[in-house]
């Protein structure tokens, strides 16, 4: 068992950066001041890095190109790199790194060699889809890209069909009706988020069972992420708390009915026993 308190010690560190998913806006204090005091980063790809780099006017910068394909290659010479420099940068090219993008096994390696992981929190795309679908967040499972080819994606998703969560994906416009094609034989005629450009000016959010988006032939640009409502239905019990049952009573008097009133009509609303809404009234 390993326990790290990365203050507390000398440890060489990487700093995980998650950066902007299109807004340049929301970029952090703490990443600015990470950024500026390492003096290596390690970049999905360098040229989206430089635009960063240059928006930040940072200066003496040395970027190093570490992506999907050669990432598990050049782990040894990186891990190297890290306890050379002390303090080492990564990034991909938008939100966090790991989440579909590299970055796995250099933590994983870098935690059997002792090296510590800093986290920058910053821009994710699901959290944000996750909250505009309206869709369930407790349980949700991010599953990521499907794979290409229609035979595995089917397999892949099928590993998922008795996951009665909210399932979250990221997808290429250039494969959106193919994979809603998918999310039908699989899941059925579900309910569907679909979000684009989040944080961009050009900010989108689209709803409506698989048939439906199927039908309206969608021609969108940017980056997706899709919200699949696996969850069957959203029982209401579920939806129920405390803040509501009061704000739903407290709406009813602030509109002329009486507390008496509002208590019958709240609990009959939701099929909640009215002695339990009068206690929570009379708190």
């Amino acid at each position: 068992m390993k326990r790290v308190k990365y203050l507390e010690n000398n440890r060489p560190i990487i700093y995980i950066i998650a950066t902007p998913i299109g807004n340049l806006t929301e970029i952090n204090q703490r990443m600015i001041e990470t950024l500026n005091k390492v003096s290596i980063i390690l970049c999905e790809d360098t040229r989206v890095t430089t635009k960063i780099i240059n928006h930040l006017q940072l200066k003496n910068k040395h970027l190093i190109s570490y992506h999907r394909h050669n990432e598990y290659h050049k782990l040894k010479e990186t891990i190297e790199l890290v306890k050379e420099h002390h303090e080492v940068a990564l990034v991909s090219d938008a939100g966090y790194p790991l989440l579909s993008d590299p970055g796995l096994f250099l933590v994983h390696e870098a935690i059997i060699n002792d090296i510590n992981i800093v986290v920058i929190n910053g821009s994710n795309a699901l959290i944000p889809a996750l909250i505009n679908s309206g869709m369930p967040s407790i349980p949700f499972t991010f599953i990521g890209f499907i794979p290409e080819k229609k035979n595995e994606a089917i397999k892949y998703l099928k590993t998922f069909d008795n996951y009665h969560h909210t399932l979250i994906m990221y997808e290429s416009i250039y494969n959106l009706n193919k994979t809603l094609n998918h999310i039908l034989e699989v899941f059925g005629n579900v309910d569907v988020s679909i979000s684009r450009e989040i944080t961009k000016l050009n900010e989108e959010h689209i709803y409506g069972n698989v048939n439906e988006l199927l039908n309206a032939d969608l021609q969108l640009k940017g980056e997706l992420v899709i919200c699949i409502n696996n969850t069957q239905t959203i029982n209401q019990e579920d939806i129920i708390n405390d803040e509501l049952i009061l704000a739903m009573v407290n709406e009813l008097i602030d509109n002329n009915s009486s507390r008496k009133d509002a208590i019958k009509i709240v609990s009959k609303k939701l099929g909640i026993e009215k002695n339990y809404v009068y206690d929570l009234v009379h708190r």
